[in-house]
């Protein structure tokens, strides 16, 4: 299996609308990865400023979203 990338994980939150719970980020990389892999990639790339957890109604869920570092690192794709 390879290894996640930083602009695998962004690119999935891109296609999602640019804010995505981590189940559905897991999903949209057709599960090539466990939702347990892509958060602890998640928490990372949040201690290296990429991306950062964003209010959300569910009580346990984390939902995502690039910062502007993650923009600034060309992470987000073309508009």
């Amino acid at each position: 299996m390879r290894n996640l990338d930083d602009a695998t994980v962004a690119t999935a939150i891109r296609e999602y609308g640019g804010r995505a719970m981590t189940y559905v980020i897991a999903n949209v990389l057709k599960r090539a990865w466990s939702t347990d892999q892509v958060r602890r990639h998640l928490k990372g790339m949040e201690r290296r400023g990429l991306v950062k957890r964003v209010p959300t109604v569910y009580a346990t869920q984390i939902c995502w979203a690039l910062t502007d570092g993650g923009t600034a690192l060309g992470l987000a794709g073309n508009p």
